[in-house]
Formats: structure tokens, C-alpha cells, sequence
């Protein structure tokens, strides 16, 4: 474990020294948040209503607390804890795959470990690689307690379930997973107890979210298009047989190889001569973690990874946004299982020394890598409006945490419009940008507004890329 440990510290000590790093989306809601609590709410300063905060649970946002208040240029602070924290990733992840895989050990735990998308979350401001942790440190410790015959109660169990449910609301298949196989096996004292325990302590967040008008579930889940409202809703038996099939596809067509080998596919777009090999690699990898899974579940039966392993996946099938963000939750399941599809444990193990090898040229190549110019050109806006706009204006922009984090200045997204009477007239600015998120926002809903010369005016054009612009409004 030392040599493990020391190993992730030399490669989290390369991203944060050379890894380039800018808020741009939750991490700004997280420091938001933390801020509020300087403040003694929880709310949503960045924006100009300032509404109760009721989509980040408050677990992550209190543990940086100590850090939010810092200054744009001390970010590395609250990075070096996030890497620290992310350390605990490391020991859960070594752990479960010591027990999967006896015969190779440690050395199985090496491609999570070297894995680029490690690197990145474990160096920035998100929980990603603590949520990690927390699920498989439960998985483990339910999985030990069942092998041992314990039938005492482990409050360790419903503790690290609300931990990871207080962190982030994705962990309710964690929730599942244990009830379920407490139910199966007939544990149901720690089936009681834990279900008490998570309920309990979930209800004052829930309480707080009901209160405050929360409805992620259709505002979310059942929203046919979350990057386009105008499209509607989609019912319960549509999620069945559209968004689930849609979902998997794209998973194992094209996230798979973004989470399994980064970055080597990810600049590979779908419009590209090149996607081909992309979605050949992507299914290739997903059919060696199937036969990985086939012949582990053959020869012991189905364990509590397993059900983990059910559940979160379905939980992505069922979301209306696919990425690698999400599946890098279960990257230590899928890294492990795949390495299982090789039966001889001397070939296995030089199998996880190759990958973990190509994985660790691929984290020198996340970390050299230039920023892409559509970011490069946003940041360039950013700076111009940090010079020249005064407190109390508002900003309309895509990544709007990003504008309030560097600039102090009130910020929010624009809706899927062309009206501006449907924007938020009170703003002074508006940042065009370049990116292509789903829909191209930018072309559909931006440029009808902004190419109204009575009412816009272009007044910064991007050096970077010339489509990226700032608009101010005439008064």
C-alpha cells in the first residue's frame, strides 16, 4: 500500500504543477456555496436572485469550506486538498481490488490509479474521486462482513451511505445495493439499521429541497432534452424504450474508450473520419469487460460489486446526460473486470503493467496538452469583462460560475430561446461563445438575440477565435 500511495502522490503532484486549471462549471457552484455559508445561508450567490441553494447536497461545500473565501490566484490551496482528500480513493480502490483479484493484488489497482480522468478530478474542485472512495469502501466493507458471517450491526455501512449521498444525490444506487443484498442474504437487523440511519439523515436535506420548491426528477429525468427545454418532457415507458437504448449505445460506443483509454480518443469527434476507430476501440473494450465479468461472476457468483455495479449503471441509462464524468465512478469495477477476461494470472498481471503504462503516457499528455481555443477564447472574454465591467452588472454566458468567480460579477445561462423578451432583460452583457454542448446554443439561441443592432453591440471579439464575442446592451 506505501508504494501505492507514494506512486499517487508523484502523479498528483504532476498534475497540480502542471496541469492548467480554471473554474468553469460545478467547481464555481461549489465555491459559491461555501461562500454562502461564510454568509450563514446556503444559497446561490452567483446569480443575481441569490435562490436557496437545493441541487448540491452540503457535504463537499463543507469540507472546503475552510478555502472558499480564497482569491482566484490561491486556488492551488483548495486543490492540494482535493488531491489529499482524494487519497482515501486510492486505499478503498486498492482494497476491493486486492480481494477481486488475489493473485495479482495491488498491481490490479494500478489502471484506476494511472488513469488520466484520476488525475484531473483528483485535482480539481469536485467530489468525483471521494465519491469513489465512499461506494467502494461501503461495497468492501459489506462484502467482508458478509463473508466472515458477521451478523453484528456495522454502523460504518449506513454511515459512508449518507456520506455519499450528502456528497453527491447519485449515490442512491450505493443506497440499493445494500439494502438489497442485506434483503437477499436476510440480514435484516443491518438492513433496518441502515435504512433508518440513511433515511434519518437524508430527511433534513430532503426537507430543506421540498421546501424550497425542488422537483429534480422533472425538472431532470424526465426532461426529454435538459440542453433544450423546448422539446418537452418524455414519459416514464419513453425513458424505457428510447433513452435507456440511446444512452447504452453511446456508452459503449463511444465513452467506453474515453474512460478506459483517455485522452488517446477524446478529440476524436463524431463528425470525424477517425470516429470509426473510436467506436471499434470503444466496443472492443466494453466486450473484453463483458467476458471479464462472465467468467468472474461464473466462478464466484454474483457478489456486491456486482449488484453496485447494476445499479449505478442503470442509474446512467436512465440519466438524460451521458459522459465519462459519470462512468469514472465505476472505472475501478470496469478496470478490474476487464483485466479478468485474461485466465492466466502471469499474462493478467503483465496486462495491467502495459495498460497501466499506456495510461501513464496518457496522463503526461493530459497534463502537457493545450487547452482547447474554444476555452482558451471564453477565458479571453472573461479577462476583458473582469476589466471592464462594473459591480452590479449582470453577465448572460454558458459557463455563467465561471464569469462570477473571476469577475465578482452576477452571472446566468440563457434559455433555449431566441426571444429576447424570454432572456433576463437586466443584463448588461452577453458572452458568445464557440461551444457545442448538446445542441450549438450559440447559434440557436444567441445570435438572434445579439444581431438585433438596436438593442446589442458587439464591444470585445475574441483573438483566439473570432466567433467568440462580448455584446453589450444599448441603453
Amino acid at each position: 500500500m506505501k508504494k501505492i500511495l507514494l506512486l499517487t502522490l508523484f502523479i498528483l503532484f504532476a498534475f497540480l504543477a502542471g496541469k492548467f486549471y480554471y473554474i468553469s462549471g460545478d467547481d464555481g457552484t461549489y465555491i459559491a456555496i461555501a461562500r454562502s455559508m461564510h454568509l450563514g445561508e446556503y444559497a446561490a450567490i452567483n446569480i443575481p436572485e441569490e435562490l436557496p441553494q437545493i441541487q448540491y447536497p452540503p457535504l463537499y461545500p463543507l469540507l472546503i469550506y475552510p478555502f472558499a473565501e480564497l482569491i482566484p490566484s490561491n486556488l492551488g490551496v483548495i486543490r492540494l486538498w482535493n488531491a489529499i482528500l482524494s487519497l482515501l480513493a486510492v486505499v478503498a480502490i486498492t482494497a476491493i481490488a486486492i480481494r477481486r483479484d488475489p493473485a495479482l493484488g495491488a498491481v490490479a489497482a494500478l489502471p484506476f490509479i494511472l488513469n488520466p480522468l484520476f488525475g484531473e478530478y483528483a485535482t480539481s474542485i469536485m467530489p468525483e474521486p471521494l465519491f469513489v472512495a465512499l461506494c467502494y469502501a461501503v461495497v468492501l466493507r459489506i462484502a467482508i462482513a458478509d463473508e466472515n458471517a458477521n451478523s453484528r450491526i456495522d454502523l460504518f455501512i449506513p454511515a459512508g451511505i449518507l456520506a455519499a449521498i450528502l456528497l453527491k444525490p447519485a449515490a442512491l444506487p450505493l443506497f440499493l445495493t445494500a439494502i438489497f443484498w442485506f434483503a437477499i442474504k436476510k440480514r435484516w437487523r443491518q438492513f433496518a439499521y441502515t435504512s433508518l440511519i440513511v433515511i434519518l439523515g437524508t430527511l433534513p436535506w430532503l426537507l430543506w429541497q421540498s421546501s424550497h420548491g425542488s422537483d429534480y426528477i422533472r425538472s431532470h429525468i424526465f426532461q426529454r432534452d435538459i440542453y433544450d427545454p423546448s422539446k418537452g418532457s418524455i414519459s416514464f415507458f419513453e425513458i424505457i424504450y428510447t433513452r435507456i437504448p440511446y444512452n447504452a449505445l453511446r456508452y459503449i460506443g463511444r465513452i467506453f474508450a474515453d474512460v478506459m483509454l483517455p485522452p488517446f480518443f477524446r478529440s476524436i469527434l463524431p463528425r470525424s473520419s477517425l470516429f470509426i476507430f473510436k467506436i471499434a476501440g470503444s466496443v472492443g473494450l466494453f466486450l473484453l469487460f463483458i467476458f471479464g465479468f462472465y467468467k468472474k461472476v461464473r466462478k464466484k457468483s454474483i457478489e456486491v460489486e456486482d449488484i453496485f455495479l447494476f445499479f449505478m449503471g442503470l442509474q446512467y441509462l436512465i440519466h438524460p446526460v451521458f459522459a465519462d464524468r459519470y462512468l469514472f465512478t465505476l472505472l475501478p469495477t470496469l478496470t478490474g473486470y476487464t483485466l479478468l477476461a485474461i485466465s492466466n494470472s502471469k499474462h493478467r498481471a503483465a496486462a495491467a503493467i502495459i495498460w497501466s503504462a499506456i495510461l501513464l503516457l496518457g496522463s503526461i499528455m493530459s497534463i502537457e496538452t493545450a487547452i482547447p481555443k474554444e476555452e482558451a477564447a471564453y477565458i479571453e472574454t472573461i479577462e476583458w469583462l473582469k476589466e471592464n465591467s462594473k459591480e452590479g452588472d449582470l453577465v448572460i454566458a454558458r459557463k455563467p460560475t465561471a464569469v462570477w468567480f473571476y469577475t465578482n460579477r452576477k452571472a446566468k445561462g440563457y434559455p433555449a430561446s431566441s426571444n429576447w423578451l424570454d432572456w433576463d432583460t437586466r443584463a448588461r452583457f452577453i458572452i458568445r461563445d464557440a461551444f457545442v454542448i448538446g445542441v450549438p446554443a450559440s447559434r440557436l439561441y444567441v445570435d438572434p438575440v445579439v444581431n438585433d443592432t438596436s438593442l446589442f453591440s458587439p464591444v470585445f471579439v475574441s483573438g483566439i477565435l473570432h466567433e467568440v464575442k462580448v455584446y453589450e446592451k444599448r441603453y
